[in-house]
Order: C-alpha cells, then structure tokens, then sequence
C-alpha cells in the first residue's frame, strides 16, 4: 500500500518537489510532532525497514521515531530525511544532524545523527534503484540543510555499501567517497552448534575457567538464565535493566538510562515497539531470583544487534557479564534465522572481543553534496582528517584528568 494523494499533498516548509527525474517525488524532512502526516508515514517508514538492501537499526521507524521524539537537540540541527518515490512509497530514509563551526568544522556538513548510541549510521533504503534512492537522499539533505557534504559514520566498510555509495557519487557527478577511520568490531557468524562453537573458540584453559565461574556462582545460591518470551510482560523486565544499570559505575558517572527520564522514555518505547514485531530479544541471568546481569538485542533482518549490557558490581568475581554473553551466543546460534550477530561494542572492547572471534569491518565515508567544487570537498576530507586525532587525544586528556580529579577527591 503507498502513501497515496495525501503525502504528496504534505508539504512543510523543508520540502521540495524534484522532476528531474521521473519517478521521485521530491525529498522533504519529516515533522514527527504532526500527528496527521505521522500516521501516513509510519506503515511505508516500516515497510522500507523491511525491504531495505542493508541493515539499518538506527533507521528503522521503531528505534528512530522514539530516539528522535525524545532525544533530538532543540532545534532544527537535527532532521529526518525522507525521497519519496512518485507512487507514494519511501525509497530511502535516515536522520541528520548539521555540523558547523561550532562543531569543529569549517564547513558545514550533514552527518549521521545515533544521539550518542554507537550503532550504525547506515541509511534505510529501498530496493527499487537503490543507488538513485541514496543518491537522492543526500541530494535531498544537504539542499535542506544547507551543507556541502554528507557524513555517514559508522557504515559497513564492505562491498555492499561501497559500490552502492560510490554508484551514488557517481550519479550525483561527484568525487568518489572518502573512507575515515576504518576500524573493526566484535561480531559472531551463526551457522554452528554452540558446543562446537565454544570448543573452537576457546583454548581449553579458557573453557575451564568459565565452567569454573559457572559452577563456583552455583555453589552460593540458586543461578538460572532466561530468555524472556515474547508476550511477557516486557515493562518489569526493562525497569530492572533501569535499576541494574544505575546501580553500577553508569549511575555513578550520571551516564546510566536511568538517570535522563528521556532516555528512559526513548528505551521504554523503541523495545516496545521492537516487541510488537517479535524483533526484541532479552536476556537476565539471575542469582536466588534478582537479575545479577542482563543484555538485549534487537533483529533486523537478518541480523542481530546487541544493545547495553548491565550487571550488579557485587558478583564481579564470577563476571556475570561473560556468563550472560555465552548464554546469549547459545540462543544466537540456535536461531536458524540469524546469520550474524554486531556485537555493537566499541572496537578493542576487552570483554566482547576476547569472546566473539568474528569481525564487522565499519568506518566513516565523506561523499559530497551534488555542486560542491572538487577543491573544497578536498579541503573538507582534510579537515576531517586533521580533527579527528585531535579529538582523540582531547578526550583521551579529558579523561586522564578526570580520572586524576577523582583520586584526589577520594583521598582527600
């Protein structure tokens, strides 16, 4: 079913109608605070999350238009941008936010916008042409935010997303793509039994060790592990995620879910709505009956993505964390109909890297905006290039001291 008469008939102020082509409609920034236009949105937004040529979890309807409503800037800095094919349908969609001077930058830019959850920055877009689909879609952004350039940060560094970028660049009449930052993360290939999985996995030290931690957290109380099922009751399982994460270092830091309500609201709508779809999966290892660790994960297609992990402090001596991952790998690999997991972790990340052998080769791509001169996308690939080991060792400084700060407050 497409979007009929009445989307074309929507026209905000950040709109235009493109013919260049035929078969577009035009490009416009969507206003998730209509109702009306929301309601004609939702069913073809899910439906291209459906059909998309890549997995897109931050792009799909149920994790997008929550993060969006709940954890978007004031302001037009961050917009979501919607092509819409002249039958109605979406042909491609993501989030944007506008990057200037103020942020670090000579040049205005669009780029990926994940409020901070470091998923994937990858678009959604639809099967039919998807390289004009994505070609459009940065038309489209960078004519409405007025930038020269489009940043996609954390996209797979694979052929699938590299031809189909760099057939856009080549449509759009511009220089090919510039790879940022290449960098590879945590990930598990499914297709195995879980003991033959283990047994290949670890050196037999290493198993041991964990039938250890196993045993010697059995030996002090009861220890179960379940998968939650879908029509559980989901709230209380999300409110013990809550409490569980702000009783460690995150509530601590002030950086727990549970310390910003509109996080909290943001996590307690996209699993909602990621259940209603049977696309949640959620995990709790428990110790006498009260979670001790817990993990969720939401499926795209064909892939599974984990999103936060939390564990009580006070059993850190049997890493429940760890206990909690290998349980997750066991469902992971019995699920017929998931060929990877993302483990979604920050590249090196000393726990999941040492445990999910695989790899998911990610990095920042720079394409430019249709019309920016060859020279100045030069100097904007430049600047990119320079910033970021500068930030890194800014924030590597931040951090140094912060950490000096609360040494001296503790012995003071």
């Amino acid at each position: 079913m497409a979007l009929t008469r009445p989307l074309h008939d929507h026209r905000p102020a950040s709109a235009f109608a493109d013919d260049s082509l035929p078969g577009y409609a035009g490009c416009l920034a969507l206003d998730l605070g209509e109702e009306s236009a929301m309601n004609l949105f939702a069913a073809a937004w899910r439906r291209l999350g459906s059909t998309a040529v890549l997995p897109a979890p931050m792009s799909i309807e149920e994790v997008l238009s929550p993060l969006f409503r709940h954890l978007a800037p004031p302001g037009r800095r961050v917009q979501i941008t919607a092509v819409i094919a002249e039958h109605g349908e979406l042909a491609a969609l993501a989030a944007f936010e506008r990057l200037g001077l103020a942020q670090g930058r000579p040049l205005a830019v669009s780029a990926s916008w994940m409020a901070d959850l470091p998923l994937a920055g990858t678009p959604l877009v639809g099967p039919d042409d998807p390289d004009d689909a994505l070609a459009r879609l940065i038309a489209g952004t960078t004519r409405l935010q007025g930038t020269h350039a489009v940043l996609f940060r954390l996209v797979p560094n694979d052929p699938a997303f590299g031809h189909l970028l760099s057939q856009a660049a080549r449509r759009l009449g511009v220089p090919p793509p510039v790879i940022l930052e290449p960098c590879e993360r945590a990930a598990l290939a499914t297709g195995r039994d879980f003991d033959d999985w283990f047994n290949a996995n670890f050196a037999r030290k290493r198993r041991k060790e964990f039938r250890r931690l196993a045993a010697r957290l059995a030996e002090t109380g009861k220890v179960e592990t379940v998968l939650r099922q879908r029509g559980e009751p989901l709230s209380p399982w999300i409110q013990d995620f809550l409490n569980l994460e702000s009783a460690g270092w995150k509530g601590r830091r002030g950086t727990a879910l549970a310390c910003s309500s509109d996080s909290s609201r943001f996590l307690a709508e996209s699993l909602d709505r990621l259940d209603e779809r049977g696309e949640l999966l959620f995990w709790r290892l428990t110790f006498d009956g009260r979670p001790i660790a817990m993990l969720f994960a939401m499926v795209t297609g064909t892939t599974a993505f984990l999103g936060k992990i939390a564990h009580d402090e006070a059993f850190d001596r049997y890493s429940p964390g760890v206990l909690l991952i290998l349980e997750a790998t066991r469902t992971l690999l019995a699920r017929t109909d998931i060929t990877s997991a993302d483990s979604c972790a920050v590249p090196g990340h000393p726990m999941i890297d040492n445990i999910w052998r695989d790899r998911v080769p990610l990095a920042d791509m720079l394409i430019a905006a249709p019309g920016t001169p060859p020279p100045l996308f030069a100097v904007i690939a430049a600047a990119e290039r320079i910033r970021r080991p500068l930030r890194a060792t800014a924030k590597s400084l931040y951090h140094h001291l912060r950490r000096g700060y609360r040494h001296a407050l503790d012995r003071a």
